[in-house]
């Protein structure tokens, strides 16, 4: 990649919680690079179920369960609370899993939703928060589940010494509590990558495309649509907030019987574009 001349367009995609690499990107491929050697011509980026800024998207984890039945409001109530004091890192009222944080715990609040909405009450099943249409584990990653695909892909000899990977176990997730106590997360930076998404339209004129899966409640739509309407630093904020402008629609495809069908819902302003696709959990490609 990192050659003198790079004639084709670059579009680069990223999926989940990955904030650090979406920064590492954007330093590495803005148009505005330093080096005038190399000529990357970046063009878009696509951001599927990302978490942008914790704060913000963390409480609509519990907001997505309420209104999707899975909670009743008394719980729904009470989780809020436990949110709000879990983001003070020297509050004390927080309970386990919750605890102090100064960015939010997305595995905490996962696990004390799922736990409100009867996981563990039928043995090796829970809502998936993934995919709330379904009831299982989610063995293809569960980190609870060490029989499940990623870690038995992961911890193959194999594939490890293909990777160059230590002899070590690995683990798909540490769940929130664990790793923000062990302070690997605990004061994690940045708290919001809303500004570089501002940077990447304004500043280096690149598209971003934003995508959710409308079944998916770790990283839902809602939250996402939260943080983009939170962007008032970028230049195009009044026109996305502006109905008028850049009114939200149905998204239509054409099926393989060359009859219309619901791909889902979309929004769209100068470089910015946001989709929620139809029928699509948190692992939408």
């Amino acid at each position: 990649m990192y050659v003198p001349s790079i004639a084709r367009e670059i579009y680069l995609q990223n999926q989940s919680r990955k904030q650090e690499q979406q920064q590492q990107e954007k330093d590495i491929l803005s148009n505005d690079n330093d080096d005038d050697d190399i000529i990357i011509k970046l063009e878009g980026i696509a951001l599927g179920n990302g978490w942008i800024d914790p704060m913000i998207q963390g409480r609509t984890v519990i907001d997505y369960a309420f209104f999707h039945g899975m909670i009743d409001s008394i719980t729904y109530q009470t989780l809020h609370q436990q949110f709000d004091a879990s983001c003070s890192a020297s509050s004390d009222t927080a309970n386990s899993p919750m605890h102090p944080f100064t960015t939010s715990d997305e595995c905490g609040t996962e696990s004390l939703v799922l736990r409100a909405a009867g996981a563990g009450l039928i043995k090796n099943r829970s809502p998936n928060t993934y995919d709330v249409t379904t009831w299982d584990t989610y063995p293809f990653i569960d980190s609870d589940n060490a029989e499940s695909t990623t870690e038995h892909f992961f911890n193959n000899p194999l594939v490890q010494k293909a990777l160059n990977a230590p002899d070590i176990y690995w683990r798909g997730c540490m769940k929130g509590e664990g790793r923000r106590k062990l302070s690997f997360l605990d004061h994690d930076r940045p708290l919001s990558m809303v500004p570089y998404l501002t940077e990447l339209m304004d500043d280096a004129n690149i598209r971003v495309l934003i995508y959710n899966g409308d079944r998916d409640m770790s990283v839902n739509g809602p939250g996402t649509e939260l943080v983009l309407n939170s962007m008032t630093k970028w230049s195009g904020h009044r026109a996305w907030m502006n109905n008028t402008v850049s009114k939200r629609g149905l998204w239509i495809k054409i099926d393989e019987s060359e009859e219309e069908a619901v791909a889902g819902y979309a929004k769209e302003y100068d470089r910015l574009t946001f989709v929620n696709v139809h029928n699509s959990g948190h692992l939408l490609p």
